[in-house]
């Protein structure tokens, strides 16, 4: 969630989701599945950059927001394979 990286002084970029996925499953090896939140504000980006976290690796999951453009975005991840969450809580 890009509101709760930048809390905890995480810069929300894709390197440092990407990095925090790695140590995830690095330390805690019976973690399953790493949610990461898309951000964005248009369907576009939303899916480059669940495209950019996702990496191909079944065990990210994308969450992207309950609006319009993050619908259509998640349809449009799902329909290229990748795993999503819709999430009623967004802060871009």
């Amino acid at each position: 969630n890009p509101t709760l990286l930048e809390r905890a002084g995480v810069p929300c970029t894709i390197e440092s989701v990407r990095s925090l996925a790695q140590k995830v499953f690095t330390y805690h090896p019976n973690v399953e599945e790493f949610m990461c939140q898309a951000w964005g504000t248009t369907t576009d980006n939303l899916v480059e950059v669940g495209r950019a976290l996702h990496q191909g690796k079944d065990e990210i999951v994308i969450k992207v927001p309950t609006t319009y453009e993050g619908v259509k975005a998640a349809s449009q991840l799902m329909q290229e394979g990748i795993r999503v969450c819709l999430t009623a809580g967004y802060d871009s």
